[in-house]
């Protein structure tokens, strides 16, 4: 992981014209190992916006990869979410 990201900094430090540190420093960096990962990862990402109040539901997130136009729900996902362990909503029940 390390010499991945050396690389693509050294890269986006050259597109962007400049030096020096590109990357900020990140303890989570890790290789998704399976699907499953993968979808706890993508629904923990989509849901920080309803966790934090700037929506309901994570298609309403304009900013989002979840976002499908404002108020039209993905197919086969309305109604599931549930209070996470986080004190909030937006874990998803599958």
């Amino acid at each position: 992981m390390h010499s991945f990201c050396r690389q693509t900094a050294r890269m986006c430090n050259r597109v962007l014209g400049r030096t020096g540190q590109f990357w900020q420093h990140e303890s989570y960096d890790r290789v998704v190992r399976d699907e499953d990962e993968l979808q706890r990862i993508i629904d923990y990402v989509e849901y920080n916006p309803v966790k934090a109040g700037l929506c309901e539901q994570p298609h309403q997130w304009e900013f989002s990869s979840a976002w499908r136009g404002g108020n039209v729900p993905p197919p086969g996902d309305t109604d599931k979410l549930k209070t996470c362990r986080h004190g909030g909503r937006g874990t998803r029940t599958s």
